[in-house]
């Protein structure tokens, strides 16, 4: 309770800061911001107050509207954005809209039309069932569960397969050449999916022939985090760790390391490509630029190395905001 009331002051603070500071907008430009979502808006399933009520300070006065350009950044996935857009408004009470969520996995979007060139291979995801559904609405046209390998191949992880797991497929799609892995969502399964990992990542994307003496398969992580919090008392392990018992493994079993590409937060990429919809979502409001970007979370970061734009300064359980221009000048911290 108590740590609650002082979240509820500082966020009412900073927000009442930021509104002042920008009660009329600027005729060229205006202040963006965005918005961790996992302990700052919602704890699991359970809105926090303090988080809801700064949502609601930037709305228009009598609207359901934003007047400021606001995204939502999140390393969580394994859905779309119009669900977690979906998801977070009835928790918030406050409209929010899909192209205004930017999930850890919401850059591979823009790589469909590399891997759609060969109609002769596919991409493998790795996650629940609903990652297949999601790289399909990124424009992915061929894309196979990691789980369907073992689903039409039992005897490739005979002591880790689960009765019943999985959907049946087209057969012939786990035949074709592998073009690369994206790590989307937490692992199922975490011994059958680095094993098949294992088989995939040491070949030359022919999965059933012979070990590759070289890394040729690409493999893309969407969430670097080691844990993540919910209702629960203790924090639970994310992809993150999933990710380096894979890197240890690989290590063991070739004699070299892991090679992959890394999305999500805190990694400079993901907080550029935020930008760029942050800009877009200001000039369809009629602005032509960005003054400011103000970003608020939950865990202390060190960004400034990272961005020159956007600062996420994050202390738990307080919330706390900080403001840069965009040639990456501070100018106050809240």
């Amino acid at each position: 309770p108590l740590q609650s009331s002082i979240t509820f002051k500082k966020m009412r603070a900073l927000s009442g800061l930021l509104c002042r500071r920008f009660s009329t907008a600027l005729r060229g430009s205006v202040p963006g911001y965005v918005f961790d979502i996992d302990g700052v808006l919602v704890r699991g399933k359970t809105p926090i107050p303090a988080g809801r009520d700064a949502l609601r300070a930037l709305l228009k006065p009598g609207s359901r509207e934003f007047r400021y350009p606001v995204m939502f950044l999140t390393n969580s996935g394994g859905v779309t954005e119009s669900q977690k857009a979906e998801e977070v408004s009835k928790l918030c009470g406050i409209e929010i809209s899909p192209d205004q969520v930017v999930l850890s996995h919401t850059p591979m979007r823009a790589m469909a039309e590399e891997y759609n060139s060969s109609k002769d291979s596919v991409i493998v995801c790795v996650g629940k069932r609903a990652c297949v559904h999601v790289a399909g609405g990124y424009g992915f046209k061929r894309a196979i569960l990691i789980d369907d390998f073992a689903i039409q191949q039992p005897l490739v992880t005979p002591n880790t397969m689960l009765e019943g797991e999985g959907e049946p497929i087209d057969e012939s799609l786990t035949k074709l050449k592998v073009s690369a892995v994206f790590l989307m969502h937490d692992s199922r399964n975490w011994g059958r999916d680095i094993q098949l990992l294992c088989d995939i990542l040491g070949s030359d994307g022919s999965v059933h022939r012979p070990l590759h003496p070289h890394q040729v398969v690409p493999l893309y992580v969407a969430n670097p985090d080691f844990v993540f919090v919910n209702e629960y008392h203790l924090p639970r392990f994310a992809q993150g760790a999933f990710l380096t018992a894979l890197e240890a493994v690989f290590l063991r079993r070739f004699g070299r390391p892991l090679a992959y590409n890394m999305f999500g937060k805190p990694h400079k990429s993901q907080y550029e490509f935020v930008e760029r919809l942050l800009l877009e979502r200001a000039r369809s409001m009629g602005f032509a630029d960005l003054e400011t970007i103000y970003g608020v979370g939950d865990v202390c970061l060190c960004p400034c190395l990272l961005l020159s734009s956007i600062i996420l300064l994050k202390m738990n359980p307080i919330v706390f905001g900080c403001a840069y221009n965009r040639s990456g000048t501070i100018l106050r911290l809240m």
